[in-house]
């Protein structure tokens, strides 16, 4: 009879060493996994500051705003704090804006990477065409309208300011709303080589005109040549209309 109490207490004893055992263990396995996902938390927080960072230097001063869709990093990756600084970025490099891959990587020795994707819209100035515009005109400025637009598929080019384009020619009908770019039109001379032109001079209180030759080709804001036919001295001017030139005193 004490042999059986004996051997029952013994079985006992062996269940309850298995069962704290058993515990020690899920405690150890919890405590890891809470530490991971601290880590993970702060490597998450990491990413983001970084990417609003490199974000915002991408914007600078060259774009009205930008609008970015960043896709949520995956819960499921367990990645520890960086140490050093975190590197960024985007893929592919020709382009800034529509839909692009922020590549993420931590430097630390055994480091990582990871590759979030994310759409971009950055809006510009541009200059537009107010009404239909036909070919060959010769641009005012008074056709032409500026409107805040997503610019980041204009692989184009655009204008930011309709000084920029007045004097220029259309190479093509322009519709109304279409954007004005490189493709659309060109820099009209206004002034051909052996033309006779009206040189003027300005300074405060006094105004000087003259009569020259051009000596060059030239477009709205250019600086050419200019042979003065009654003194036969050679200046430079800069085109202000269709022949005419402004020079300094």
């Amino acid at each position: 009879m004490n042999r059986i109490k004996r051997q029952n207490l013994s079985t006992q004893i062996r269940a309850l060493l298995g069962t704290l055992t058993l515990a020690c263990g899920l405690l150890s396995t919890s405590a890891l996994h809470g530490q991971s996902a601290e880590e993970t938390a702060s490597a998450q927080s990491q990413i983001s500051i970084a990417i609003d960072g490199y974000l915002a230097e991408l914007k600078s001063n060259r774009y009205t705003r930008m609008d970015a869709n960043v896709q949520p990093l995956d819960n499921r990756l367990q990645l520890p704090a960086c140490e050093n600084p975190l590197e960024v970025e985007h893929q592919p490099r020709e382009r800034i804006g529509g839909r692009i891959t922020l590549k993420v990587s931590c430097s630390d020795t055994g480091g990582w990477s990871v590759r979030i994707p994310a759409t971009v819209q950055l809006f510009d100035h541009v200059v537009v065409a107010g009404n239909s515009i036909p070919m060959a005109t010769h641009l005012t400025g008074k056709e032409l309208t500026v409107q805040e637009m997503d610019v980041a598929l204009l692989y184009r080019g655009y204008y930011r300011d309709i000084a920029e384009v007045r004097g220029f020619v259309t190479k093509r009908p322009i519709p109304a709303g279409q954007v004005l770019s490189p493709v659309t039109v060109n820099p009209a001379n206004l002034v051909q080589k052996g033309e006779t032109v009206s040189i003027l001079a300005e300074a405060p209180g006094i105004t000087i005109r003259a009569m020259g030759v051009a000596l060059m080709n030239g477009a709205m804001g250019e600086l050419i040549q200019v042979k003065n036919t009654k003194s036969n001295k050679v200046v430079e001017g800069r085109i202000s209309a269709p022949g005419q030139i402004k020079v300094a005193l």
